[in-house]
């Protein structure tokens, strides 16, 4: 498991650079930030994943997380993003597919 922030590694303009460090660290899941922007991508080494940002989202997302469910072996990773919505006091957390989003339209 690569865990980074993602600014030393520019994925505000690309994930080629995370990809390639996740690859020569033969990592199998990549967890990354920064962009404030949930997401998920498949690569033919790893599983790539933004939870996004519980207070800042960005990209017309919602606040959100990830649960990343890997009990049955990196060959079949799972990810669930759950978006969070607050009503007064409850707070509720609902599954929810982040759409593609972009910084930059």
């Amino acid at each position: 498991v690569l865990a980074v922030h993602g600014h030393s590694d520019s994925v505000y303009y690309s994930t080629d650079c995370l990809e390639r460090k996740g690859r020569k660290l033969k990592a199998d899941l990549i967890l990354y930030g920064h962009t404030h922007i949930a997401k998920k991508t498949e690569t033919s080494s790893s599983l790539m994943v933004n939870p996004g940002s519980i207070s800042l989202p960005r990209g017309g997302l919602p606040p959100s997380f990830a649960v990343v469910d890997i009990a049955d072996g990196k060959d079949n990773m799972s990810v669930t993003f759950y978006k969070i919505e607050i009503f007064g006091s409850s707070v509720q957390y609902e599954p929810f597919i982040p759409k593609d989003a972009s910084l930059w339209w």
